[in-house]
């Protein structure tokens, strides 16, 4: 600091403006400086700050070198030069000319230039040598998969890390989907598009990783996330030009001797969940009554004794009940919201009566008895939302954006999310998208959403038959082109007893 700005600091008389007051006058244009050495304090503490930032940004750019100090010292010089005689009006010459305003706490300043610029940018060279001398090859896995290392290592060591390679277990869709946007519909060579099972692993090489990072860095915000592993795939195709490399001999379905990565069979965590605990609330409308709730009632909804169906009629040979909410061609937040606030209700009349939430459509099938599998993992005492994950608005780079729970695959709350819900939460308009909401709001109160693969918002036909076939699924949903007793026989019909389930009809 120089000795005029300590002289400053020393004296501090009655009747010194406030700090509050100088920072007021520093952001405001033109502002009444009688007291030239109060501007040369704004000047010298905004010069520390200044030089604090610019060594942050110069460090993760990064600029280095004679380059880095003389493009420091320009910027600070002009930046004050025009905060003085432009933004303030002030002739420079009253505060000493060109030159003293230059030198005023320049020392203090670039000393906070160099510590803050050095810092920065040894943190990123060193975490950036670091990943250059250790990962010539990125492997990724689920919770699931199980890896041979001596296998994927002798793999590898044939293979050059230095070209774009992309490994894993390919995928196929049978016919256009919507899950994935109907992708592939105007192709030109028909070439069949393939993309990873991400439980069988999957592999990129260093040159491929270097070029999606370089890639990410100009980010653009996407509408919706729907299925990550095409997304994936079709983000490496379509911006860097490389494809999945198929490989399911080395990324398996299951353990064989040639495999490196294969999925592992998945476990029931402890005694599934008594449908008894679990209250479920379904959509539907009067139109509806006759076509598709004796579906729902003749595959799985008679397995619950809790169940209610939730329309705008009342009709007691379902029966149904009415919230007084009208039927809306789609959305639904109010009526959802209304099925929210009906749990609690029941909940305060018997406390801590049900353990879950289940909230579906009126066109959703389910595994009952994987279902209450699914629930044995997890706490109820929890706030959790479970059920199939879609995003919303989320950058490449996943900073902005939220999550939400697919309501035509089932939503699943436990009791603490859905006091949070209802009494934090409402619907813009009553056919605002339920689910979205939800996610959006879950966001706010910091409710983590689960993703569970086995839940689906689309029909079996819509996702890629060895997907399916690999995995015990719990919900399917629409039944448009399809006959849903098949559906659900074929895929979702559980062979064993389950002892923990009761009909109504055996009550």
């Amino acid at each position: 600091m120089s000795s005029g700005s300590m002289k400053r600091h020393n004296k501090a008389e009655d009747g010194d403006p406030s700090w509050t007051q100088t920072l007021q006058k520093a952001f405001r244009s033109g502002g009444d400086w009688q007291d030239k050495d109060e501007l040369l304090d704004v000047v010298y503490w905004g010069k520390q700050i200044l030089a604090v930032l610019i060594g942050v940004v110069f460090g993760l750019t990064p600029l280095y070198g004679i380059l880095a100090i003389a493009t420091y010292v320009a910027i600070s010089t002009l930046v004050t030069q025009h905060y003085v005689t432009k933004f303030q009006g002030i002739d420079e010459e009253e505060l000493g000319g060109f030159w003293e305003l230059a030198k005023e706490g320049f020392g203090s300043a670039f000393a906070s230039f160099m510590v803050s610029w050095i810092t920065v940018f040894s943190a990123v060279y060193h975490t950036s040598s670091t990943l250059e001398k250790s990962a010539n090859w990125y492997i990724f896995v689920e919770e699931s998969s199980k890896v041979n290392f001596k296998i994927l290592h002798d793999f590898l060591a044939t293979k050059d890390s230095s070209n774009d390679l992309f490994y894993g277990h390919g995928l196929r869709d049978q016919s256009l989907t919507i899950i994935h946007h109907f992708y592939g519909y105007n192709s030109e060579d028909n070439a069949p598009f393939e993309y990873p099972d991400f439980g069988c692993g999957m592999v990129l090489s260093k040159s491929l990783v270097e070029k999606l990072v370089q890639k990410l860095a100009t980010s653009k915000f996407k509408q919706f996330s729907i299925d990550a592993k095409h997304e994936f795939g079709l983000y490496i195709f379509e911006n860097i030009g490389v494809r999945l490399t198929s490989m399911p001999e080395l990324f398996c379905y299951e353990k064989s001797e040639k495999c490196a990565v294969w999925l592992s069979v998945e476990e029931s965590c402890g005694a599934p969940v008594h449908t008894d605990k679990i209250y479920v609330g379904i959509k539907t409308w009067s139109g509806y009554h006759i076509s598709r709730l004796p579906v729902v009632k003749r595959t799985w909804g008679g397995k619950f004794l809790n169940i209610e169906y939730v329309s705008d009629k009342t009709d007691q040979t379902i029966p149904t009940i009415s919230f007084g909410v009208n039927n809306t061609e789609r959305g639904h937040c109010a009526k959802t919201f209304a099925i929210l606030e009906r749990f609690l209700n029941l909940q305060n009349e018997i406390k801590s009566q049900f353990q879950w939430l289940l909230i579906a459509d009126d066109d959703t099938l389910v595994s009952v008895e994987r279902l209450v599998d699914l629930l044995s993992c997890y706490d109820s005492a929890e706030k959790v939302i479970i059920g199939e994950r879609y995003g919303f608005g989320f950058s490449d780079d996943g900073k902005y954006g939220y999550s939400y729970p697919t309501g035509g695959s089932g939503m699943i709350f436990a009791p603490s999310a859905v006091s949070a819900l209802v009494a934090n939460c409402l619907c813009p308009s009553p056919d605002s998208p339920d689910d979205m909401i939800i996610g959006l709001c879950a966001s706010v109160e910091k409710i983590p959403i689960v993703h569970v693969a086995g839940m689906h918002q689309a029909r079996p036909i819509d996702y890629s038959p060895e997907y399916i076939k690999r995995q015990k699924s719990i919900s399917f949903h629409k039944f448009d082109e399809i006959d849903p007793y098949k559906t659900f026989g074929t895929y979702l019909r559980e062979e064993k007893p389950d002892k923990n389930t009761k009909s109504k009809d055996e009550l």
